[in-house]
C-alpha cells in the first residue's frame, strides 16, 4: 500500500529528502518531467511537419514556445509561491493511484497508436480517442461512485446540512478516493462512440484496435488500486495473503464493518485481488493483441473480450471483500454487470457469425480532405 508516492514542494528548487516515510522533492522533478514531455511534443511536431511537406514550421515553433513558457513558470515558483503557501503546507501530494492511471492511459495510447497505424487509421483519431476516453472515463467512474456511495460522500456534520459549495467540492474531490471501474468503462464507451461518429470510422474496427490497449491500461489501474488500498480481497490464509496497515482505506473499512478490532496493528490476511485482476488484464491484453491480426472480421476482438473478461471478473469478484452485494441478489454489482456484458458478447458473436458481412482488415489510408489529420471517412 502506497497511497502517496511523494510530495512536491514548489517553494524549493533542489529538495530531496524523506519526511514521515514519504519522499520530498523540489521543482527539479516537475522540470525533468516537463523536459521529457517537451522533447516528445517537439518530435511529434517535427514528424507532423515532415508529413505535411509544406515547409510550414508553425507547429514546431509553437511547441518550442510552450516548452519555454512551461520551464519559465516552473523555475519561477520558488521565488514567489512561498509567500502565499500556508505555514503548515506539507507539499503537493502525488498519489500512487493517479500515477498508475496516467501510466495506464499512456501505455494504452502508445500501443493503440502503433496498432492503429498498422490498421491504416489516422494518428489524430487515436489522440482524440485517448483524450476523450480518459476524460469521460474518469467522469463516469466518479459518477458511478457518487451514485453508489452518496450517503458516505455527502454525509453532513451533525447539526447542519452541507452547503452547495461543500457538496460540489466533495463531488469532485478525488484525493479522498472514489472511482468505480465499470462507470469508467461506460463513460469511455460513450466517448468512443462519439469520436468514431465524428471521424466517420468503423466502430467495430476501432474497437478491435483499442481492446488490447484497454486491457493493458486496466492492468496498470489495478496496481493503482493496490497502492491506494481499494478493491481488496476476502480473508485469505494462503502464503501470498497481504495485510494492509492501520489507517488505510481497507483497515478503516473492515473496522467500520465490525470485521476487525480497532486495536489491531494491521488487517488479517486478504486475497491480493488487485494483483489477480492486473494479471488477468495482462493475459487478456496479450490474448486479444495476438488475435487481432487473425480475426475473421471487424468486431471479433471485441466479441472475444466480451466473452472472456466477464467470466473472469465474476470469478474474481467471488474473492473480493469490498462489495456488500446488489439488491439482495447474492451477486455483487460487478457480477451483475458481467452477466449483461457476457450476454452482449454472445449476441455480438452470433451477429458476426450469421449477420451481414462488412469489409475486414485494415482501413483505407484515405481520410477525406485532411491528409490523415482530421475527421473524415475511413472504410471499415
Amino acid at each position: 500500500m502506497l497511497p502517496i508516492l511523494l510530495r512536491i514542494h514548489p517553494d524549493e528548487w533542489f529538495a530531496a529528502r524523506m519526511e514521515d516515510g514519504v519522499p520530498i522533492v523540489g521543482v527539479w522533478l516537475p522540470c525533468l518531467l516537463w523536459a521529457l514531455y517537451a522533447a516528445v511534443s517537439l518530435r511529434l511536431a517535427r514528424r507532423a511537419d515532415e508529413t505535411r511537406g509544406d515547409g510550414d514550421p508553425t507547429e514546431v515553433v509553437a511547441q518550442r514556445w510552450v516548452a519555454l513558457a512551461g520551464f519559465g513558470a516552473l523555475l519561477s515558483l520558488p521565488l514567489w509561491i512561498g509567500a502565499v503557501l500556508p505555514k503548515d503546507f506539507a507539499g503537493v501530494p502525488v498519489f500512487g493511484y493517479g500515477v498508475m492511471i496516467f501510466c495506464g492511459f499512456a501505455a494504452a495510447g502508445w500501443t493503440g497508436l502503433r496498432r492503429a497505424r498498422r490498421a491504416g487509421l489516422p494518428d489524430g483519431l487515436v489522440y482524440d480517442l485517448t483524450f476523450w476516453a480518459f476524460a469521460a472515463g474518469i467522469g463516469g467512474a466518479r459518477l458511478n461512485y457518487l451514485l453508489r456511495f452518496h450517503d458516505r460522500v455527502f454525509a453532513a456534520p451533525e447539526g447542519r446540512s452541507l452547503s452547495l459549495l461543500e457538496a460540489a467540492y466533495r463531488a469532485v474531490n478525488l484525493t479522498d478516493g472514489g472511482l468505480v471501474l465499470l462507470g469508467g468503462v461506460v463513460g469511455a464507451a460513450l466517448a468512443f462512440t462519439l469520436v468514431c461518429r465524428r471521424w466517420k470510422v468503423s466502430a467495430l474496427l476501432v474497437a478491435d484496435v483499442a481492446i488490447p490497449s484497454a486491457f493493458l491500461g486496466l492492468a496498470f489501474g489495478r496496481i493503482g488500486c493496490l497502492m491506494y488500498g481499494c478493491c481488496w480481497g476476502d480473508r485469505c490464509e494462503l502464503p501470498w495473503a497481504i495485510h494492509f496497515p492501520e489507517g488505510g482505506v481497507t483497515y478503516e473499512a473492515l473496522v467500520g464493518r465490525g470485521f476487525l478490532s480497532p486495536d489491531a496493528p494491521r488487517t488479517y490476511g486478504l486475497h491480493p485481488t488487485q494483483l489477480y485482476s492486473s494479471f488477468n488484464a495482462l493475459v487478456l491484453s496479450a490474448l486479444t493483441a495476438a488475435y487481432f491480426p487473425r480475426r475473421p472480421r471487424n468486431g471479433a476482438v471485441l466479441a472475444l473480450a466480451l466473452l472472456t473478461y466477464p467470466p473472469a471478473r465474476a470469478t474474481l469478484e467471488a474473492l473480493r471483500g469490498d462489495d456488500t452485494g446488489f439488491l439482495d441478489t447474492g451477486l455483487t454489482h460487478a457480477q451483475t454487470v458481467a452477466i449483461i456484458l457476457f450476454a452482449l458478447g454472445v449476441l455480438l458473436a452470433a451477429w458476426l457469425t450469421w449477420g451481414p458481412r462488412e469489409p475486414n482488415g485494415t482501413a483505407s489510408s484515405a481520410v477525406s480532405g485532411s491528409g490523415g489529420r482530421g475527421p473524415g471517412s475511413v472504410a471499415g
